[in-house]
């Protein structure tokens, strides 16, 4: 069993704050402390004359957010030394009871589990979809909001709670207020210095330098948290560090599943599937992913995939048919980056049918959903059906891209359909106003005639396709030899 140590005198200002707040009626109903340091509590508190710490046994209602379990992991702190100011706690949370149960071992200790924030929806691992994400609060406490209040004001009244404590949690405040019962917020995240890691790692040009910037800011944190480790991962990885972001995770204290994606991530986008796929197998085999504190997202998914996609070794379609399976028996979500991976997956590893099965289960899909069944049937020999899947994508109403023309015009080469992916290739810019990137589909035009026998000394290549020809090397002369 865990024995609780006594509180630092950081936690016992904070601790004497909370309970002032809650004793005394002439505050007012809501206050703020975030980022608040301990000299700063400190000196809240010595502005109160005479106030010391409470005698009276409190309860306490506090409501912390479990997305990423970055925030429950910060609260553990001041819970136990709530309790160990001889005060009952009540922790609502969607976060997992260990995070809490694990650290403190107390009959003051009570866990409500109840889903009331649902976060952010990521795109990869430090990357938040805004709007996805406002779709999902609004159906989670917006539209909802009348009986999540109705909810909340009953229990806190059945706890008879002196004190709502939010980190920060949506209509936790509003509840309190309706129920007539004080609230405060308080988390502790230094904005500040994960801003500045983050915009120091971000700028574009100067890379070396901005991430040699960014780690001197880190350097100067003397006990980073979670979040202020991460964002110094995200900014190793993203500068093509991997190598030292491996090392910092190894180093962390404490890992969640934010710290392993995105090193997993980092090694993905830099051509490192190898070890990206090594270290999500360590990850999983790890006691805090086993117990379920660490759980793979949705970026760790698409990473993990991603690299058994495009890795060319033995023993990755048995690895990335796991990873499948995994997601099937614990009943995760396939959302449509995951369906989309899944599919793109089974595409470069020959598996077809099973591409084609994830794709006619997926109930959204989205562009990248259909760039990717139509590349996985043009590279599988059915390229008559990668067209159709093109013509019925348009027919719905979505906008191709550069990446569906480069699948559409791989299935029109292979094919030898010159007259067709010549119509396509002209409505790139015709029809939808693209431009080809990185001369690409282009080249496949070229290649497309090439393989159809319609290229001669008639045809003249453009001046992008001798921009493009100029960095492959060899290629020049071959070129040369047919005009």
């Amino acid at each position: 069993m865990k024995m609780l140590s006594p509180p630092t005198s950081d936690f016992q200002n904070l601790i004497t704050l909370l309970c002032w707040v809650a004793e005394f009626p002439a505050l007012c109903k809501c206050t703020a402390m975030s980022n608040c340091t301990g000299s700063d509590i400190g000196t809240k508190r010595r502005r109160c004359e005479g106030v010391s710490a409470s005698r009276k046994q409190l309860v306490f209602a506090y409501y912390v957010t479990g997305h990423g379990f970055g925030h429950a992991t910060r609260v553990v702190e001041v819970v136990r030394n709530l309790i160990l100011a001889g005060h009952d706690v009540h922790v609502v949370t969607g976060a997992p009871d260990f995070v809490f149960t694990s650290e403190i071992q107390s009959p003051r200790l009570f866990i409500r589990k109840v889903l009331l924030d649902c976060g952010a929806v990521q795109a990869d691992a430090l990357t938040v979809d805004r709007l996805a994400s406002l779709e999902k609060y609004s159906e989670t406490a917006v539209k909802p909001r009348e009986s999540i209040l109705a909810t909340k004001i009953e229990w806190l009244n059945s706890i008879k709670a002196d004190l709502v404590v939010s980190d920060v949690v949506p209509v936790a405040c509003r509840a309190a207020a309706d129920a007539g019962i004080r609230s405060v917020c308080v988390t502790n995240f230094r904005v500040n210095v994960l801003n500045v890691i983050n915009n120091h790692h971000s700028l574009g040009g100067t890379q070396f330098g901005d991430l040699l910037n960014a780690c001197k800011v880190f350097d100067e944190i003397s006990h980073p948290c979670i979040v202020e480790y991460n964002a110094m991962l995200d900014a190793y990885a993203k500068n093509g560090d991997v190598g030292s972001a491996c090392f910092l995770l190894k180093s962390m204290p404490k890992r969640d599943v934010v710290s392993w994606t995105s090193v997993i991530s980092g090694f993905a986008k830099n051509g490192f599937f190898g070890e990206a796929i090594r270290l999500f197998r360590e990850m999983m085999l790890r006691d805090d992913a086993k117990c379920g504190f660490v759980k793979p997202n949705e970026a760790t998914y698409v990473s993990v995939l991603s690299s058994c996609a495009n890795l060319d070794e033995r023993g990755v379609l048995c690895m990335g048919k796991q990873i499948h399976g995994y997601i099937g028996r614990n009943e995760i979500c396939v959302t449509v980056f995951i369906g989309t991976a899944l599919i793109d997956f089974y595409g470069k590893v020959g598996c077809l049918s099973n591409a084609i099965k994830v794709y006619n289960q997926m109930a959204v899909k989205k562009i990248c959903t259909w760039n990717a069944i139509i590349s996985s049937l043009a590279n599988n020999g059915r390229e008559e059906q990668a067209l159709d899947t093109f013509k019925r994508m348009k027919e719905e109403g979505l906008c191709p891209n550069e990446v569906t023309f480069v699948a559409v015009l791989t299935a029109c080469a292979r094919a030898k359909l010159v007259e067709i992916g010549l119509e396509l290739f002209q409505s790139m810019a015709g029809e939808f106003g693209l431009v080809p990137l990185l001369f690409q589909n282009e080249l496949l035009f070229w290649e497309m005639k090439w393989e159809a026998g319609y290229l001669n000394c008639s045809h003249i290549i453009t001046v992008n396709m001798w921009l493009y020809l100029a960095f492959m090397p060899g290629w020049i002369d071959g070129v040369l030899l047919l005009i």
